[in-house]
């Protein structure tokens, strides 16, 4: 079984952080993702899918650990933006598989958009908060994520547009957007400032 590999590959995965005389941890990084991706995006039976969850979202050897860690490392920004491109469909494909899940990820892609300093990595984490955000309409975890919280730190970047490149700000504009679908409830109190942000925004254009 192919998933035998992911326990090692996550490993290897982790230990670019301490590599060794000679090696080039990026590049490292980068190929050990795309190995990794490989592995869990194809088509998985029931006990290999539940293997790769638990490897995958371990809180010491796992994916978000690996971003956490990997945040303040500019020279990690390639292999983070396809780590963030990995777990999009991955859970777009599982994602009633990975609900236990869902308040780590939101909560490693803030901190990825707060603290790192790639662009690119920022964006990236857009398509994955979306998907979190539909996924997690009328679950049970959904007050975990406090949405209200979220969306407050949205708004507050925009108003440092001069911050933020314009791919970061569209996918800001469309990740409130889905909040606004999702959990219109909680997004009402901000409607007329969004719809006011969201006009003064395409009028730029």
């Amino acid at each position: 079984m192919a998933t035998v590999d992911l326990s090692r590959k996550l490993s290897e995965l982790h230990d670019v952080f301490s590599p060794s005389e000679g090696t080039r941890p990026a590049e490292e990084a980068r190929d050990l993702v795309v190995d990794i991706a490989h592995i869990c995006l194809k088509e998985l039976p029931e006990n290999e899918l539940a293997f790769c969850c638990s490897e995958l979202f371990n809180k010491d050897t796992g994916i978000l650990k690996f971003l956490q860690k990997a945040v303040n490392k500019d020279e990690f920004s390639e292999s983070k933006g396809q780590m963030l491109e990995f777990l999009y469909p991955f859970l777009k494909k599982y994602g009633q598989h990975l609900l236990d899940h869902v308040v780590d990820i939101k909560n490693t892609c803030l901190s990825l958009f707060t603290r790192d300093s790639s662009a690119k990595v920022k964006a990236k984490t857009f398509d994955v908060l979306v998907q979190v955000i539909k996924l997690t309409s009328r679950a049970p975890m959904a007050n975990e994520l406090d949405i209200q919280k979220m969306i407050e730190k949205y708004f507050i970047s925009l108003t440092q547009p001069s911050k933020l490149s314009q791919t970061v700000k569209h996918g800001i504009y469309e990740l409130l957007g889905v909040i606004a679908e999702v959990y219109p409830e909680v997004m009402l109190p901000y409607s007329v400032l969004y719809t006011y942000m969201l006009l003064f925004y395409f009028d730029l254009q």
